[in-house]
């Protein structure tokens, strides 16, 4: 209970410093708005003002306050969507990422911590605590940009022309990297000769025609479209 009056006033003073930030960087908030081409100065003030941008900073952040305090967290700049609409919108998400890796994160340092336990001393024992001062050293928000990186965008190459690479979405089995290989005719040429290969069939035609049967004097050979 202590801890908890604690952070109140903590909490404030890291609201009035982020709000202080967000205040003076370029543009506001109104940076959104301010590159847009086809609005202009007049449609500039007239948002300044409904958003109350035009009042002096500590009444701003009171009214800020104000309407959090009471759930009104406002609209979102990108989009003109509820905030709180969208923060419900991805809670389940965020929830079952959460209690999974929770649930792996766990079992994964049970085990590991019993094995080392029991081999002490031992090369697996000395690896699992090399990886444990890794993982509790490590930032986490630069290691899981890292992984998303090396498994979702670049991917990982293996032996034979293949790689894994994790969609965005669930698992996926590894995929192979060979490129398709495109024809050097370009479509436009391809075309061309699919056009003109009647005719030239039908001229290889007469010419087998008028060979053979020149002694006849049969070769009247017609091509119809």
């Amino acid at each position: 209970m202590r801890r908890t009056l604690q952070a109140i006033p903590l909490l404030l003073l890291i609201s009035v410093i982020l709000f202080w930030i967000l205040s003076n960087a370029p543009g506001g908030i109104l940076a959104p708005y301010l590159q847009n081409p086809h609005i202009t100065a007049a449609d500039i003030a007239r948002l300044r003002h409904n958003l109350g941008a035009d009042q002096p900073l500590p009444v701003q952040y009171l009214h800020w306050l104000g309407k959090v305090l009471v759930g009104d967290f406002g609209y979102s700049s990108s989009n003109s969507e509820p905030v709180l609409d969208a923060m419900l919108g991805r809670l389940y998400a965020t929830l079952e990422l959460t209690i999974s890796a929770f649930i792996l994160a766990l079992a994964a340092g049970l085990s590991a911590g019993l094995f080392s336990a029991i081999r002490p001393y031992s090369l697996a024992d000395y690896l699992i605590t090399t990886f444990a001062f890794f993982g509790q050293s490590m930032p986490v928000f630069w290691f899981a940009l890292m992984l998303q990186l090396a498994l979702a965008v670049h991917g990982i190459p293996l032996p034979g022309g293949y790689e894994i690479k994790l969609p965005s979405a669930g698992l996926a089995t590894a995929t192979s990297r060979r490129r398709s290989i495109r024809s050097p005719i370009p479509p436009t040429s391809s075309r061309t000769s699919a056009t003109a290969s009647p005719t030239s069939s039908c001229r290889r035609s007469s010419s087998r025609c008028c060979s053979s049967r020149s002694s006849a004097g049969s070769c009247a050979p017609r091509c119809s479209r």
